[in-house]
């Protein structure tokens, strides 16, 4: 018995210290779909663009206040949140959406000079 809960305690401190790091994945929003239940779908193309280098985010609600289509951001998710393997994949376990405004701006800046 003692042995029993010495091992659910070591595995209860293991998954407790598993990776917490979040990953990150910049790109340019496509799309944003409303979806159920507070969440929404932000489409996030690479720099290189096509199918291979887009990832549809499950995004709450509140985390994505302030970005719009064409914005370019960094989406910080869960690494071990659940995956969906289709083309483009979909993410769970989103934290965070930050704007990057400096590129943002850039993009802007050189469709405006080029249109």
């Amino acid at each position: 018995m003692r042995k029993s809960l010495s091992l659910i305690l070591l595995i209860i401190l293991l998954v407790g210290c598993s990776n917490s790091e979040l990953t990150s994945y910049s790109g340019t929003i496509t799309e944003i779909t409303k979806g159920n239940n507070g969440y929404e779908r932000v489409t996030v193309e690479g720099p290189n663009g096509g199918e291979e280098e887009t990832i549809i985010f499950i995004v709450p609600n509140d985390e994505n206040e302030g970005v719009e289509v064409g914005d370019q951001v960094s989406v910080y998710y869960d690494p071990d949140a659940f995956r969906e393997d289709s083309l483009p994949p979909t993410q769970d376990g989103v934290e965070r959406i930050e704007l990057n405004e400096e590129e943002s701006y850039t993009s802007t800046a050189l469709a405006k000079s080029k249109g």
